[in-house]
């Protein structure tokens, strides 16, 4: 079967090829895919493609979402991105940098000044794609050159302990940057103030208590060891739910008596009036070396549109026992193909509580025979978890680095990291023959450490590959010397029964357009990047070229079919 992707749909894979895929034996034909093929008119070119711009490119297909970064020669610390839909076979016309203006950035908080370091981020900004600015702020006002635009901001202050507060990541969003208007960010604290566009930062109480130690209780059945009991260290966080804006502060378990009570003051992080802001308070208990406790004490939500609502901050208080926690070794075993070593493999258990209450984290130790046994850490709490477990290899090694979830820590002693499921089938080129020397890249999802599966096809366009049961993002590309990623997709696989699965690479498109300086002349070398943006947020890098002494610069982008993601 052949399969047209969804234009949303695509990957982080590599856009040249995947590691160490060997070069095709015979030069694929690039001019299907958008290559150097140069005309003077629509004469000179294949019957579905247009000149556009001295080059031949095919021009059909629907207008899809692209992010356009020009990084000027002087400017490489702070490159411009244009966002818009992008139309196939269209110019994107002059793009031209834009002056910066000069303006002048304080914070105050409760009256006193603050330094620290400011993050602007461009309103709109898709993830991972435009790089923050930074500047120091000192306790004056602290000249910012920066381009025109509106940005949230990101204040982390400097320590407070010489104010002897606990001060909060202040975010400072919808911020506009037009005029050069002075930033002033005059925090009230304990006053009301009602200015226009102003901030208010209150205080949350929270009591907590320790409660006296006790014993560890017998070995478990399956256990390796059991550890000792013993007052962890922890830490207090207030949260925004939708910002980086965010207090912690130590916690202090020296109590002379058991069921003693602490009473402290946490800040707010700042609240711009007129709005209303989610807040989520957790502990965060180490308990040992390798084991990270979260506990979501209590979440609310704060209006603050009235002087009502600033004089009742004051019923913020909530209570926390932390009682001695039985922290219990498990020892598990990760299974690899015979041929295969499972030695100096790094395991990381992390889990969540049904009830959303409760996560923690445990870094296994090594497993630095070649058998495969580790053992982690693991809080004995009263609750039903979901496991997460990612095992990482080094580079070199054979194996894919995977994660898998489980809902029982039994299901851990035999962790089988070898590849189950056999996808196979043809890549086709534009003109539906076979294509060989394609290279395929499938990325596993939704992991923070994952290494991509490659496959090549042979000279009759046919690849197989052995893939495990999760979710992957699978570009593929016409070889590794076309330099050209002509389909996105994404691949689900749920069960071990063999499946085949055909793709048809599309023509690329070509993008172009001119760039310019401030002063609206035409720059050479400007190197010029499209990317696209998955529904789920993943951002790729589609397509580089670098503007020739005209200012003109060419990206060749695929274009896509409507269909969906295949899920077996």
């Amino acid at each position: 079967m052949k399969f047209f992707p969804h234009p949303l749909l695509f990957c982080v894979a590599c856009l040249l090829g995947c590691e160490n895929i060997p070069t095709a034996s015979t030069p694929v034909a690039a001019e299907e895919f958008g290559a150097d093929v140069r005309c003077l008119s629509d004469a000179d070119c294949k019957r579905d493609e247009t000149c556009l711009a001295d080059y031949c490119v095919y021009s059909g297909g629907e207008p899809y979402p692209v992010a356009l970064r020009m990084t000027y020669p002087d400017a490489l610390d702070r490159p411009m991105t244009h966002y818009r839909d992008f139309v196939p076979g269209e110019s994107l016309g002059d793009v031209a940098y834009p002056p910066t203006i000069g303006v002048g950035m304080s914070v105050t908080f409760g009256g006193m000044p603050l330094t620290g370091t400011a993050s602007f981020s461009p309103v709109g900004a898709w993830k991972s794609l435009e790089d923050s600015q930074s500047y120091l702020i000192s306790d004056v006002m602290t000249p910012i050159d920066i381009q025109a635009g509106t940005y949230n901001i990101t204040f982390f202050p400097a320590s407070g302990k010489k104010l002897g507060v606990s001060l909060p990541t202040m975010y400072f969003d919808g911020i506009d940057i037009r005029t050069g208007k002075n930033l002033i960010f005059d925090i009230m604290q304990n006053t009301v103030d009602f200015q226009e566009n102003g901030w208010w930062s209150g205080y949350f109480v929270l009591t907590y208590a320790w409660t006296e130690t006790v014993q560890a209780g017998p070995a478990k059945p399956g256990d390796s060891e059991t550890g000792e009991v013993f007052v962890p260290t922890s830490t207090l966080r207030i949260a925004d739910v939708s910002s980086p804006a965010a207090v912690s502060i130590p916690l202090d378990a020296s109590c002379d008596t058991p069921n003693c009570f602490t009473t402290v003051d946490l800040p707010l992080p700042p609240q711009r009036y007129g709005t209303t802001r989610k807040y989520v308070v957790t502990a965060i208990q180490r308990l040992s070396s390798t084991l990270r406790l979260t506990t979501r004490l209590k979440e609310f939500s704060i209006p603050l549109n009235n002087i009502q609502d600033v004089l009742g901050m004051s019923d913020l208080v909530t209570e926390f026992v932390f009682s001695p926690v039985l922290v219990e070794k498990k020892r598990g075993q990760i299974l690899v193909p015979s041929a295969q070593s499972a030695a100096n493999g790094l395991v990381s258990v992390s889990a969540q509580s049904a009830d959303g209450i409760y996560s923690w984290t445990s870094i296994a130790h090594s497993a630095a025979s070649s058998d495969g046994y580790f053992t982690f850490d693991v809080p004995v709490l009263d609750s039903d978890f979901v496991y997460t477990v990612n095992v990482q290899f080094d580079a070199s090694h054979a194996l894919a680095s995977e994660s898998f979830t489980f809902h029982s820590l039994d299901e851990l002693l035999a962790i089988d990291v070898t590849p189950k499921t056999t996808l196979s089938g043809v890549v086709y080129g534009p003109t539906g023959a076979p294509l060989a020397n394609a290279v395929l890249c499938f990325t596993p999802d939704n992991t923070d450490v994952s290494t991509t599966i490659e496959a090549t096809t042979d000279e009759r366009g046919f690849y197989t590959v052995a893939l495990n049961h999760r979710a992957y993002a699978l570009s593929i590309a016409p070889s590794k010397s076309a330099g050209i990623a002509s389909l996105f997709t994404d691949v689900v696989i749920t069960d071990s029964t063999p499946r085949s699965l055909d793709f048809t690479l599309r023509h690329t498109n070509l993008m172009f357009g001119r760039s310019l300086d401030d002063h609206g002349n035409a720059r050479a070398n400007v190197r010029a990047e499209a990317f696209t943006r998955s529904s789920s947020g993943k951002v790729t890098k589609m397509a580089t070229a670098m503007s020739d002494e005209d200012g003109i610069f060419r990206l060749f982008v695929p274009s896509f079919d409507v269909d969906s993601a295949p899920v077996f």
